[in-house]
């Protein structure tokens, strides 16, 4: 190594702390640019995780509980099996869209390579950081898995000891096989001709197989219990698995060793190769434009068109900002679909129910607003802007038609789909005209209003320093509260609608409206207003 180049522990530590503290101050950056002094945000950050981790603890909990009936069968070890294959699913999946972003896509990786600093650092760093993300995501399946098996069976020393160890290879295991997996999404998207088109494929695809797992969650563990000794046959010949339940739940030291041996390696196998070929590897990333010439049509384009224009080349040549904005589009697309497919399973649901149909639709709408609370584009999309935000300000362009430009993109994607589901409910659970009325200006205003509020919060919190995409997309300050906000503002009229009496739930829903149609106002004012000025002031 030459002396000018920075050891690599130095190195590893500098880069873990810039990647800890983009992290951070992504969730912390205030309207100025500038951490905010207070920990409210961080508390409340927290909270809402914990939150979500225990309510997927729970989940798994009850999951676990039905799967430990393998014990009294004579099959123990078929549990920690399934533990280890529901872990490893997880964590892969986590592992492959982060790893494609860190360490194949990252917008640092030609500057980084240009400093004194090892390549072995740089890799290292953002292996530990999927190991960590996964980590987060094995605690979700660990904890209930573990806390289960102790509370109905009980561990001894060994068992206890080889459910650490190998839930730790496991953790290397998913991280070595994530990032292959990254590697080849990668590689795919990079030759197509849009990628972020090809990423919302895989994510709608992914988001189909999770939620048919999620439905029939319940069944499948019957089903597993009531299959158990067929599967454990199957199963066994699948010898890591076999080791990996052996180890834990007979305390067999061999197995353990196995096991260990077949999750250890292939990570040590990764970042070895990765470590020699980074290099290569970011080289052949880059985008490359082949130049040919030929003659150009040149064609005056009005303004406005053309800004909206650039909104979409802009959404469409991120995979980051296309699939994780997107997200309420596809489940909607999906909802209205499984709508007209299973209409009369869903009917004959509520019809047991026996509830009024003004409540029965009442809640459809709640579920039509909550979706499309689940895309905003607008609350990143002037953080998305980056480093180039200097030429959006120097275009001869009016601050009020860049600012239209992206709630249109918004408006334009969401307020179709968002009205086509409001048809579908009303389709099937029709209730009224006066219901038909105010639910669509609900909605509509509702979506408009959307719009509205994560552009609010994005030109109150914007983070243009970034160099990955996804720590303001995913975990910027405007997206979270924009989407949590939007979230509670949507389920409230349930609530309304649950301790208002029958007869008045059509005038609540028409106050409901008004009430939508009066923050739209607001919010559209702000941003003409104030807004307008925040935007110019930005740099």
């Amino acid at each position: 190594m030459h002396n000018e180049t920075i050891s690599s522990s130095r190195a590893l530590k500098l880069l873990l702390k810039v990647r800890f503290s983009g992290l951070v101050s992504s969730l912390m950056r205030s309207s100025k640019g500038s951490a905010a002094k207070t920990t409210g945000k961080l508390i409340g950050f927290g909270l809402l995780y914990l939150y979500l981790a225990v309510v997927f603890m729970m989940l798994f909990g009850m999951m676990f509980l039905g799967l430990s009936a393998f014990n009294e069968m004579g099959i123990g070890w078929l549990y920690f099996a399934m533990y280890a294959l529901i872990g490893f699913i997880l964590m892969i999946i986590g592992s492959a869209a982060l790893a494609k972003t860190q360490i194949f896509d990252a917008k640092d990786n030609a500057l980084l390579l240009s400093m004194p600093i090892p390549p072995s650092a740089i890799v290292t760093s953002r292996m530990l950081m999927l190991v960590l993300v996964n980590f987060v995501y094995l605690l979700m399946v660990m904890v209930p898995a573990g806390v289960v098996w102790a509370v109905m069976i009980g561990f001894d020393a060994v068992g206890a000891i080889a459910f650490i160890l190998l839930s730790a290879g496991l953790l290397m295991l998913s991280t070595a096989l994530g990032i292959f997996m990254g590697w080849i999404i990668a590689l795919v998207t990079r030759r197509a001709r849009n990628k972020a088109i090809v990423t919302m494929v895989f994510t709608i695809a992914f988001m189909v197989v999770y939620f048919i797992f999620c439905f029939g969650a319940q069944q499948y563990v019957q089903t597993l219990v009531e299959n158990g000794e067929e599967i454990a046959g199957a199963l066994r010949g699948i010898a890591p698995l076999y080791w990996f339940g052996e180890a834990i739940s007979a305390s067999n030291a061999l197995y353990l060793l196995l096991a260990l041996a077949v999750c250890v390696i292939p990570f040590v196998i990764a970042f070895a190769i990765i470590s020699k070929t980074f290099s290569k590897i970011v080289a052949g990333s880059r985008d490359s434009v082949r130049v040919k010439n030929k003659k150009v049509k040149v064609v005056a384009t009005p303004v406005k068109k053309a800004l909206l224009k650039r909104e979409f080349s802009r959404l469409f040549s991120s995979p980051t900002y296309l699939t994780n904005s997107g997200v309420g589009l596809i489940l909607s697309v999906m909802g209205i679909v499984a709508l007209i497919v299973e209409s009369g399973t869903i009917r004959e649901l509520f019809e047991q129910s026996e509830l009024p149909m003004v409540i029965i639709s009442g809640f459809m709408m709640v579920a039509v607003l909550f979706l499309v609370s689940m895309s905003v584009f607008t609350s990143a999309s002037i953080s998305i802007e980056g480093k180039n935000f200097w030429i959006l300000r120097s275009i001869p362009v009016s601050t009020k038609d860049i600012l239209f430009a992206k709630l249109r993109m918004h408006l334009t994607l969401t307020l179709p789909i968002a009205v086509a589901m409001w048809l579908a409910v009303n389709v099937f659970f029709y209730a009224g005209i006066s219901f038909l009325i105010s639910s669509l200006i609900s909605i509509v205003c509702y979506t408009f209003f959307t719009a509205n509020f994560g552009l609010v919060e994005n030109l109150k919190h914007p983070v243009l320093d970034w160099t990955d995409e996804s720590v303001i997309v995913k975990r910027g300050a405007s997206a979270t509260v924009t989407v949590l906000v939007n979230m509670g503002l949507s389920i409230l009229p349930m609530i309304l609608i649950a301790v208002t009496p029958v007869n008045y739930i059509d005038a609540v829903l028409w106050v409901w409206a008004a009430l939508m149609a009066l923050i739209m106002f607001l919010t559209y004012r702000w941003i003409v207003t104030s807004g307008i000025k925040r935007f110019e002031v930005l740099s």
